[in-house]
């Protein structure tokens, strides 16, 4: 069996089953089985493979047609041009979390300490913390989730690029288990969506999208946690909802009136990064 062949076969089934991106996920799926590029693929079409290889490939084929999602099958997404790990124990990382990410390096370079301390509130696979490690050598980070398969995992990628000296991954609920601590920014990406909105869903774990009735189930809860801390942050920076800006703006109000705050738009134009300074 040789690598083209085994791609038409790939073609095939995805096809079959309606995969509009049949061409680029079996390529996708036989680079990650052999380690290599996707031009690769077309440069050596004739190499062979494995009996074992082939059938491995198949299954994985097989998976994506059951529109299981394509980094959940390779166990690695792309996010600001690095590679990170992932299973089904945490969230696919989307583009508008570069944003998210982007802000609060900016934050960061506004803050007037030789040691800033970042909070990374609800980390998943680690990709925020690690990408502001990467890009912020001074700051130090502490990230929490109470997933501690995603806590791993995010262990797992620090790990790989040398960041893990410098996160603290902690396990527990929200703020609670770093709120004695003084903190210059928290970042949170905590699930936003509402209840109604999950049933597209099926594959990503429910734990990291749904938010209650409302969407804002998590972050009323950690404004009302950030309150009650002895040492404010100079900022908070937020990933949001599309249509949750004036309800954050009113709690944040509410809760941490010393606060001002300023919303950012994605690329596609809807409210996604909420910023509170003080």
């Amino acid at each position: 069996m040789t690598i083209h062949q085994a791609l038409l076969r790939g073609y095939q089934i995805l096809k079959s089953h309606d995969i509009d991106s049949a061409y680029i996920d079996a390529d996708i799926i036989m680079s990650s089985f052999i380690n290599k590029t996707r031009s690769f693929l077309y440069t050596h079409p004739e190499k062979e493979i494995s009996n074992l290889l082939f059938t491995n490939y198949i299954e994985a084929i097989k998976k994506r047609s059951n529109n299981v999602p394509i980094s959940y099958i390779t166990n690695k997404c792309n996010f600001k041009n690095k590679y990170f790990f992932i299973d089904k124990h945490v969230l696919i990382p989307r583009p508008e979390t570069e944003l998210l990410v982007n802000k609060s390096i900016s934050l960061i370079s506004k803050i007037n300490k030789n040691n800033v301390v970042v909070a990374d509130i609800g980390t998943g696979s680690g990709i925020i913390a690690i990408s502001i490690a990467i890009d912020c050598p001074s700051a130090n980070l502490l990230a929490t989730d109470i997933s501690k398969p995603a806590l791993t995992i995010a262990r797992l990628n620090s790990k790989s690029f040398k960041t893990n000296k410098r996160i603290s991954f902690i396990y527990g609920s929200l703020l609670s288990p770093i709120i004695n601590k003084d903190i210059d920014l928290i970042v949170a990406n905590l699930p936003y969506l509402k209840t109604d909105e999950l049933s597209f869903n099926t594959y990503e774990p429910n734990i990291a999208l749904s938010a209650g009735s409302d969407g804002l189930l998590f972050y009323s809860r950690l404004i009302k946690q950030i309150s009650q801390l002895g040492h404010q942050p100079e900022y908070i920076c937020l990933e949001i909802g599309h249509d949750q800006y004036s309800k954050l703006d009113i709690l944040a109000k509410t809760y941490l009136p010393d606060f001002s705050s300023v919303v950012h738009k994605d690329l596609n134009g809807f409210d996604r990064v909420l910023i509170l300074s003080r």
